[in-house]
């Protein structure tokens, strides 16, 4: 009786160790299967299935994993979500006690725009802020409206980058930007000295590298960059300038690949 009980008792070990769990399902197709909404008519859907396999694999949305954890969708759905703490242009990191946190990124964005092609002629006089030059003319460039990439959109929505109808640049996050700016001045009258200032919330700036010098000449390739501090919702424009007293010329700069651009990376 003992040694009857014995074998049925190893025979039922054996046994369960080469079961497959089905839930949901008559064909499991590992260790653990569940169908999440029960295949009929011959259907074998599997983006609802979630399974465990031999070597102990999971499956979500696969019924053969490649990986510990292996997440399968359609669209644009990743399939992971981790709500706590996420938001845009924040990343998943950890603490020094290896606790998973959400920081603000360090994700480098650029945003590229160009000039309009063909001239463009700029005239009247706007008066100048306090905090700028006082003698000559001033007026916003406004022919940026080639936008060659954008991420500063991409990443943080339509509201931050280049505004393409009010022709400035709006900062997405606190921080440092370097912005590189080339203008390509055709200028009306010989002896002229024009000018690129960028303005920062409506307000001329000096820092390091931010106003561009130019020789006298009709054909003047301007280039020129710097760094600034921005806040996010902070809004840099740049403005064209004439610098003399009779204020009589007109601005004229060329736009085009490779002309009249501006480039604006995080850092």
């Amino acid at each position: 009786m003992k040694k009857s009980s014995l074998i049925l008792l190893i025979f039922l070990a054996v046994t369960a160790l080469k079961a497959q769990v089905g839930v949901n399902t008559e064909n499991p197709q590992g260790i653990f299967h569940i169908d999440g909404k029960r295949d009929t008519n011959g259907s074998t859907n599997i983006a609802d299935d979630v399974m465990v396999d031999t070597q102990g694999r999971i499956g979500i949305g696969t019924n053969a994993p490649q990986n510990k954890i292996d997440i399968r969708t359609t669209g644009n759905n990743t399939g992971l979500h981790l709500p706590n703490g996420a938001s845009s242009g924040k990343v998943l990191t950890s603490d020094t006690q290896g606790n998973g946190v959400w920081v603000s990124g360090a994700v480098q964005y650029q945003t590229m725009v160009v000039g309009k092609g063909g001239n463009t002629i700029y005239s009247g006089i706007v008066p100048y802020p306090e905090s700028g030059p006082s003698i000559g003319k001033i007026v916003k460039i406004d022919f940026f409206n080639n936008i060659k990439f954008d991420k500063a959109k991409e990443i943080y929505g339509s509201t931050y980058g280049w505004d393409a109808v009010n022709q400035r640049y709006v900062a997405p996050v606190t921080g440092i930007y370097r912005i590189s700016m080339n203008m390509y001045f055709r200028s009306t009258q010989p002896g002229e000295n024009q000018r690129v200032y960028a303005f920062k919330n409506g307000v001329f700036f000096q820092d390091p590298g931010f106003i561009s010098v130019t020789d006298n000449g009709k054909d003047q390739n301007n280039f020129v960059m710097g760094l600034v501090k921005l806040d996010q919702g902070d809004i840099i424009d740049f403005w064209g300038f004439i610098y003399n007293n009779a204020q009589s010329e007109d601005i004229l700069l060329y736009g085009e690949e490779g002309h009249s651009y501006i480039l604006i990376e995080s850092l």
